[in-house]
């Protein structure tokens, strides 16, 4: 195969990714959705042009709008290593270990993945669509690349041909909320249907990627300033029409985590929330929302 598409060297750039897509074009309908009480089946891909770039990792920020009643949301520049004024006010309106700036955060994920089984929309299935998720498959990933599962899994859970392994992504109720702890990558290796070990058909996915960082604007530090006047502190009258909404844009960088560890810190032993447990606060919500 070609060397663009040698699995060893796409895995070494995608595992050195996590130390620090001309492609299709990208719309919403792009992002797969999932529904309560189902399974799903997925190939994960590597983003063959710059696989550093295979997973595009971001902050997003969010809330009511007080202007508007609307929910209004933004990317953070944190993603990118770069100060936030919506994360100046979300740090500093935690107070008792509890958030009371009514904003929320929450960290997620985006890869590009291959269709197995989407039963919730059938004509997905054989595409190349983005799989958006948050901590909860993150952690079932990182251990099927990093952690114990590494050396059963690693590289092969990218590989398009009949030695890779399909995520199955269950969606579960927990409470009134989904839940996808019960996730895990397939036993055995199977084929792709209509794929097998076709060369030519896997190059030619994999040339059907998308690039992730360019999906999301991420608006500069005075735009979210001006969001935080219109609709946090409302200095400003906004109609409902004028409500900021997240567009695709050009490009931007890789993640750089936020700084603040303390801050983190108050958020990990904020509120103690399981898997289980019920939902009491708005914290809770909030640290639920996230951990999806």
């Amino acid at each position: 195969m070609n060397d663009k598409f040698n699995l060893d060297t796409m895995f070494a750039a995608i595992q050195g990714s996590f130390d620090k897509g001309d492609k299709q074009s990208v719309d919403y309908s792009n992002i797969l959705k999932f529904e309560i009480g189902k399974t799903y089946k997925l190939r994960l891909m590597p983003y063959v042009d710059d696989p550093s770039e295979t997973f595009f990792h971001y902050i997003e920020f969010g809330w009511t709008s007080k202007a508007t009643d609307n929910y209004v949301s933004a990317i953070s520049p944190s993603t990118v290593g770069e100060p936030c004024p919506i994360s100046e006010v979300w740090r500093k309106g935690f107070q008792n270990k509890l958030n009371t700036s009514g904003i929320r955060r929450r960290e997620q994920w985006m890869v590009n993945v291959y269709v197995v089984d989407d039963p919730s929309h059938p004509e997905n299935n054989g595409t190349v669509k983005i799989f958006r998720y948050g901590k909860q498959i993150d952690k079932i990933i990182q251990q099927a690349l990093q952690g114990d599962l590494s050396d059963e899994l690693g590289k092969s859970v990218f590989d398009l041909s009949s030695n890779g392994y399909d995520f199955i992504v269950r969606c579960e109720k927990q409470q009134e909320f989904p839940n996808y702890s019960n996730s895990s990558f397939a036993r055995r290796a199977t084929a792709l249907p209509g794929i097998g070990d076709d060369e030519d058909k896997i190059a030619e996915l994999y040339g059907k990627a998308f690039k992730l960082k360019e999906i999301f604007k991420i608006k500069t530090y005075g735009a979210l300033q001006k969001m935080l006047d219109e609709h946090y502190y409302v200095t400003n009258n906004v109609s409902s029409s004028e409500s900021p909404k997240v567009e695709p844009s050009h490009t931007v960088t890789a993640i750089t985590e936020p700084s603040n560890q303390e801050v983190e810190k108050t958020i990990n032993t904020s509120v103690n929330v399981t898997e289980a447990t019920s939902i009491s606060t708005d914290e809770d919500l909030d640290k639920l929302i996230a951990d999806l």
